[in-house]
């Protein structure tokens, strides 16, 4: 998918279509999902890795795996660590199903960790709009050829982390209202919450976990009530002003690839 709608969210984000999206059988369970399901056998909550949902700050055992390189075998590597307050390894743990970053969650006494949903929805609240009553989410992985349109795009400031977007929806009595997604700034190893209205404006960005500060008022100045189209470039820009506009880039970018072929494919 290389076309990009313009503007970019308007006729995507329509109620209409927005009900009826369900992840495709093209639209694949996440990478690291898939291998930690081939390792341990169960669909595991992006809570494993993250440590308030999909695309949120890394957990504990989701740093580990980082890390050790993201890969099947990263999964084996770290198996025997016991972490800091725990009495069980991680292998261990997910073997019966408990969750690696809870000490109170264990083999015998796993609770209900590995059912629960993946929506950071007191997280959420602190950065939409307060009118949003409930929150949905869309995860999955892009396609090659989507993956080639981002990297074209946004050169190199492309994370492998973009392959596998979490996308939540704030609505407002049933209406999807908003998308949220979490982008990771490599360079301050911060994360950014983007905020993104039905026009396809940014309507907020935050620097998401407690010790990370806010986002500057020079940055947010520059970016809020922008569209993909009024930010392509960040040419000129420095200091966090920079940072936070290639995050906004390719959070945009990554929003436009992935609903411009929803749509298409409902034409």
């Amino acid at each position: 998918m290389t076309s990009t709608p313009t503007p970019l969210l308007q006729a995507v984000f329509a109620s209409v279509l927005l009900a009826a999206w369900t992840p495709s059988a093209a639209w694949a369970l996440p990478q690291y999902q898939r291998l930690i399901r081939q390792e341990y056998g169960f669909k595991a909550p992006c809570a494993t890795c993250h440590a308030q949902g999909g695309g949120s700050s890394l957990s504990v055992y989701g740093k580990a795996f980082e890390r050790a390189g993201k890969s099947r075998g990263a999964l084996a590597s770290i198996a025997s660590i016991v972490p800091k307050g725990d009495t069980f390894d991680f292998g261990t743990k997910l073997k019966a199903r408990a969750d690696p970053n809870d000490p109170t969650s264990t083999p015998k006494a796993p609770g209900t960790w590995a059912g629960k949903g993946d929506i950071p929805s007191d997280e959420l609240k602190t950065f939409v709009p307060s009118d949003a009553t409930a929150f949905s989410i869309l995860e999955g992985e892009l396609s090659a050829s989507q993956i080639d349109a981002l990297k074209a795009k946004v050169g190199a400031s492309f994370q492998e982390e973009d392959k596998s977007p979490t996308f939540y929806f704030a609505e407002v009595a049933g209406k999807k209202t908003y998308v949220v997604q979490y982008v990771h700034l490599p360079s301050s190893k911060r994360t950014l919450g983007l905020v993104v209205s039905t026009k396809g404006q940014i309507s907020s960005l935050v620097f998401v976990g407690a010790k990370a500060g806010p986002v500057s008022a020079k940055a947010s100045n520059t970016f809020v009530g922008k569209k993909l189209s009024e930010v392509e470039s960040t040419t000129g820009l420095t200091g966090e002003e920079a940072e936070v506009g290639e995050g906004v880039r390719r959070g945009l970018n990554v929003i436009s690839l992935v609903f411009a072929s929803k749509t298409e494919s409902k034409n």
